[in-house]
């Protein structure tokens, strides 16, 4: 073991300025792929129902009530033929009980005689001709309960006044489900399958389509709407928070050295491990729920930074001593038995339990085992060359002797 240690160690000093080119080269295409990797931004099980019937997904659009006239052209857009084997059920207040009819279907849709529900438009209206004249079904309903409640109580049963009632306690707790003071909503269910062009066309020429029909400000609410906006702003997002996550490392890691470059050269392996990470994601084609992604990279990073610092610290300490081609196997010798058996044990679990769990939940785990596994050949190849190439750089106030060169 020990002349293995001290093969590789020699090695590693001979072709260091080859590791350096060659992690160059690794972090660039690393960064370029990783971005081409598969994120899912809904967590579904496998369901074998879903391979024989069609997913039905509710999608609720939440509008100003200022925008209600403006509704039926939402209503009539939705019900295109080219939406109709995927858009159904599409209900809001103005085409349920906001409905308006005349009174020749209110009598039809009341079960209730032609003539008497002509009387009561006339008696409602305060006029004699009610010819062509709407009243919704939420406010002929409430009509009713009035009249039966106050001026036909004598005239009606308590079989037909309790019906009357709950008729419109039916509809009170309707509207109040579908509009709000200020706000009201439109429903409707789509069976798109997820996270596809076909749905994100959808989305995209709803929303145009929305922003030319109504004048307030209006919301689109849902699972795959949720998953429609988040693979548009996903990947800034997570640039952003690798950008924030590596600034922190840097400055925690500069407070221990008390140095700048060997904070420097951890990030950019950090980063490139996660990279490679996701790389591997891309090239077997696997996917992994971003909120997965996001705690997977936490764990990385959270390993990398040990063994970085494991291993950088050794190489602060022999260095003082020893010169740099003595370092490396010196180096080994202290840091392999720690990071070894940690990462050994990480990777071994993630494997196991990757095999033996389902496949929503293996990936993740497997990655980790794979994210892991790089992050150890970065810190036991890479780490301790780039260390040696910037040593004048990286270690001051060394004992001054020869270095065997």
């Amino acid at each position: 073991m020990k002349n293995l240690l001290s093969k590789l160690s020699n090695v590693l000093y001979r072709i260091r300025y080859v590791m350096l080119v060659l992690f160059i080269f690794i972090f660039i295409s690393a960064t370029i792929l990783q971005n081409k990797a598969d994120i899912s931004y809904s967590f579904n099980d496998e369901n074998k129902i879903l391979d024989i019937f069609k997913e039905e997904k509710t999608i609720v659009l939440v509008y100003n009530n200022s925008d209600e006239e403006n509704i039926p052209q939402v209503v009539s857009y939705l019900s295109q033929d080219e939406f109709k084997e995927h858009v159904s059920n599409i209900n809001t207040y103005s085409n349920t009980i906001g409905v308006k009819l005349p009174y020749q279907y209110m009598s039809s849709t009341m079960q209730m005689d032609s003539d008497y529900c002509k009387s009561l438009y006339q008696k409602k209206l305060g006029k004699d001709d009610v010819e062509g004249e709407l009243i919704t079904i939420y406010d002929f309903t409430l009509y009713l309960q009035e009249l039966v409640n106050g001026e036909y109580y004598d005239y009606t049963t308590d079989e037909e006044r309790n019906k009357i009632n709950e008729s419109a306690k039916t509809m009170i707790n309707a509207k109040n489900s579908l509009v709000s003071d200020e706000h009201s909503l439109l429903s409707f269910n789509i069976n798109y399958e997820s996270e596809t062009k076909e749905i994100d066309d959808f989305f995209d020429n709803l929303n145009d389509k929305l922003d030319e029909i109504l004048t307030k400000k209006h919301y689109l609410v849902g699972d795959d709407v949720m998953s429609n906006e988040l693979g548009k702003t996903f990947h800034t997002e997570y640039l952003l928070i690798s950008i924030l996550s590596a600034i922190a490392i840097f400055i925690v890691i500069c407070i221990s050295f008390r140095k700048i470059l060997i904070p420097l050269i951890l990030v950019l392996i950090i980063e490139c491990s996660v990279f490679i990470t996701m790389t591997y994601m891309y090239f077997t084609g696997s996917s992994m729920y971003f909120l997965a992604l996001i705690i997977v990279q936490g764990m990385l990073i959270g390993s990398m930074v040990d063994y970085g610092i494991v291993m950088s610290n050794y190489y602060m300490e022999v260095r003082t001593e020893l010169s740099i081609k003595e370092t490396i196997p010196t180096l080994f010798k202290k840091a392999l038995p720690t990071i070894l058996t940690s990462g050994t044990i990480m990777i071994m679990i993630s494997f196991i339990i990757g095999a033996i769990t389902d496949d929503s939940i293996s990936t993740i785990i497997f990655t980790l085992g794979v994210g892991t596994l790089t992050s150890l050949i970065l810190i036991i190849f890479v780490l301790p060359s780039l260390l040696t190439v910037f040593d004048r750089f990286a270690v001051a106030k060394i004992r001054k002797r020869k270095d065997n060169e």
